[in-house]
């Protein structure tokens, strides 16, 4: 019998940060785990409450373009390139936005 090889995959990189951040906790260094999961607290209230307007308007948030937005792109972009700078400083808002809108969406459906 021939067994399927798609099992055999590398293994997840977070798993390594996660066991090596493990080890130095366990001989005494501080920890702020950040590597795996999700964030133990709510959205912010401002991101609720422009999310509660935005639902009263008849707005969505939906699926964007798999290239982002073109004010995202914007604010990644230097001189039509990305921008390393303009990523770093602007990744947290990307990947929020993102979170979030998937989050939104996984409410809607659970209330229909």
């Amino acid at each position: 019998m021939k067994l399927s090889t798609r099992g055999q995959t590398a293994p997840f990189v977070a798993m390594d940060v996660l066991s090596e951040a493990t080890r130095l906790e366990a001989g005494g260094a501080p920890v702020l785990h950040m590597e795996v999961g999700e964030p133990a607290f709510g959205a912010p209230r401002a991101a609720l409450e422009a999310l509660a307007a935005a639902e009263g308007r008849g707005e969505t948030l939906g699926y964007t373009s798999g290239l982002g937005t073109a004010r995202l792109r914007e604010a990644v972009t230097v001189d039509g390139r990305v921008s390393g700078a303009a990523l770093e400083d602007n990744q947290t808002a990307a990947h929020g936005l993102a979170w979030l809108a998937t989050y939104v969406e996984a409410l809607r459906q659970m209330q229909h």
